[in-house]
């Protein structure tokens, strides 16, 4: 709903930032500055990767105060390229955010760009997201709802197994116009 905000650095470091009036309006004064952002680190080692892409996915299940953060960048520089998916949860505060669960999705090549494809059933008030990963050179990898959730519970099962991978190459040296349309 735009009240949190998703910030990553050079550095690896994430950090969240609580952009909510609904203090103010509901008369409880300004809030600390510790209340309102809280940092993650997707690894504890010294020297990380920048986080280059950042995408959510909301999660109604949880009255508006969670989802999905798919993070590239981030790890410790020198180990394995992987999509990170991070199931957080604020329901008690942003400064008390938990990881409810993680899933390093490891690449099939090398990360050139990703997206989000998020859809809510209502009549359920479910959110579900599927996500789109181009890799180089030019392989596109489709994972809907129930191939994420696949590796959430089982992270033993080879990745590229789940994934959709759409037939053709797509062109990510001199690229081109390119449009396909995914059933």
């Amino acid at each position: 709903d735009g009240s949190l905000l998703a910030v990553g650095y050079v550095d690896g470091d994430i950090f969240l930032w609580n952009l909510s009036a609904s203090d103010h309006i509901k008369g409880h004064g300004a809030q600390k500055s510790s209340d309102k952002v809280v940092k993650i680190q997707l690894s504890s080692a010294e020297r990380r990767l920048p986080v280059i892409v950042l995408h959510w996915s909301a999660n109604k299940k949880r009255n508006g105060f969670g989802g999905q953060l798919f993070v590239y960048g981030g790890e410790e520089i020198g180990s394995e390229e992987v999509l990170t998916i991070l199931d957080l949860d604020w329901s008690s505060g942003i400064a008390k955010l938990t990881c409810v669960d993680r899933v390093d999705l490891p690449l099939n090549g090398s990360f050139s760009d990703m997206m989000v494809i998020a859809r809510s059933h209502e009549m359920e008030k479910i959110y579900s997201a599927s996500l789109l990963v181009l890799t180089n050179p030019g392989q596109l990898h489709f994972y809907d709802d129930s191939c994420l959730s696949t590796l959430r519970f089982e992270p033993d099962k080879k990745h590229s197994v789940l994934a959709v991978e759409y037939p053709a190459t797509i062109p990510t040296i001199e690229p081109i116009m390119t449009v396909g349309k995914l059933y």
